[in-house]
């Protein structure tokens, strides 16, 4: 009889156990459901707040990026606008050709016949000289300081 108080006991007390190990899981259960949805809430409620600083954040680089393209687009057609132009005539750049030969060695030159064309030399870096020959083969070399060059008024030649 006692053998089987014992096991009547073992099994009650098994029972028991088994119905508190229940109850202990349903409520860790209902816990983590409880945070789980709190978390959900809490995901949400960021989501809310952050989502609106973001969507500006990222339509202003679209805008920064789309404003860059216009830029360089305009350039590039100025670019080859100026390249059209300069090759068919239509917009005829300056350009003063120094010499790069000195004063000296183009005084050896002057066997040849170089009517009308004029050379500006640079033989030194405030100094410019201007060396040509008229119609009649007359040399004549004109040599102007920068500091002239450089004031407001300029210089009058001729």
């Amino acid at each position: 009889m006692a053998a089987i108080k014992a096991v009547a006991d073992a099994q009650a007390h098994a029972e028991q156990s088994r119905i508190n190990l229940e109850q202990q899981t349903a409520s860790i259960r209902a816990e983590t459901e409880a945070l789980v949805e709190l978390l959900h809430r809490d995901r949400d409620a960021a989501e809310s707040r952050f989502n609106p600083p973001l969507e500006s954040q990222r339509q202003s680089a679209i805008d920064r990026e789309d404003y860059l393209i216009a830029v360089f687009v305009v350039l590039l057609m100025f670019l080859i606008l100026a390249v059209l132009l300069i090759q068919r005539g239509g917009l005829r750049p300056a350009v003063i050709q120094e010499a790069v030969e000195p004063a000296a060695k183009s005084s050896e030159k002057l066997g040849e016949s170089r009517v009308g064309q004029t050379d500006m030399h640079r033989p030194a870096l405030q100094d410019y000289g201007l060396d040509g020959r008229d119609e009649d083969g007359v040399r004549y070399l004109l040599r102007i300081s920068g500091d002239q060059l450089s004031g407001d008024q300029g210089i009058v030649i001729g």
